[in-house]
């Protein structure tokens, strides 16, 4: 599946939260939406698709539209993403599948060299992230069914299957039911608010920081507001045959 890759992913952000005298090497913003085609972004030619936020992020960098993950599936095209090879070396090439230990990640890669690696939202890869390389999370968003007993029904009162069982939790594993149950029409907000409490952190190296957002995977949620930019008769399909 085509990806549209937005470089340069070492983003200029701001270094306001630097102590003075500290490492001024360039952070590195990552951030990924879900199951995204190229097509489906205004400023790569789709003129019916609204996404301001990430046509500022191609206006400012270099796209690249033919990026190919070998395996279209969420979990596993994130792994290859910070393992950097296929399923077959890297051990994930279905739903449910551990990262292969021997593996040396973007994110351990990272941190042995200064950065501080913070995570946010999406993990579903095993573990936890800070047993991947990153030393925090905010707004980790994970579960499944074992927590269904737990929670038995998500935000909109439907049972907790699938993604409407998730819920943040610390990276102690405590879990924030009070952040919402399930995939919430604001839950990219959510994660958006995450990233930037980590943002603000005092830090006296640089840091990369990976995102994880959930949209637009399935289910297909209408942010508050914006059910007029959503209407289905405005959709175009893409060719197909």
């Amino acid at each position: 599946m085509d990806r549209a890759w937005i470089a340069p992913i070492a983003a200029e952000t701001s270094n306001n939260q630097l102590d003075d005298g500290a490492d001024a090497r360039p952070n590195v913003l990552l951030l990924v939406s879900d199951d995204q085609r190229p097509d489906t972004i205004g400023a790569l030619g789709n003129d019916r698709i609204h996404t301001p936020h990430i046509d500022s992020l191609v206006k400012r960098g270099t796209v690249f539209t033919k990026a190919v993950a070998p395996n279209p599936i969420c979990t596993p095209s994130r792994a290859e993403l910070i393992g950097g090879c296929t399923g077959f070396r890297n051990g994930v090439l279905d739903f449910g599948k551990r990262l292969a230990a021997d593996l040396t990640l973007w994110p351990q890669a990272m941190r042995a060299a200064g950065y501080h690696t913070w995570h946010v939202g999406k993990w579903d890869l095993g573990g936890q992230p800070t047993n991947h390389g990153y030393e925090a999370t905010d707004g980790l968003f994970t579960g499944g069914s074992r927590l269904a007993q737990s929670f038995p029904q998500d935000f909109a009162g439907r049972d907790t299957t699938g993604y409407q069982g998730w819920v943040f939790r610390t990276d102690e594993g405590q879990t924030l039911p009070e952040q919402g149950v399930g995939l919430t029409p604001d839950i990219s907000r959510r994660f958006a608010d995450a990233a930037i409490r980590l943002l603000e952190r005092k830090r006296d190296r640089p840091f990369f920081l990976h995102v994880n957002f959930t949209a637009l995977h399935d289910p297909l949620l209408i942010p508050p507001g914006k059910a007029e930019q959503a209407r289905p008769d405005r959709a175009r399909l893409p060719a197909s045959g």
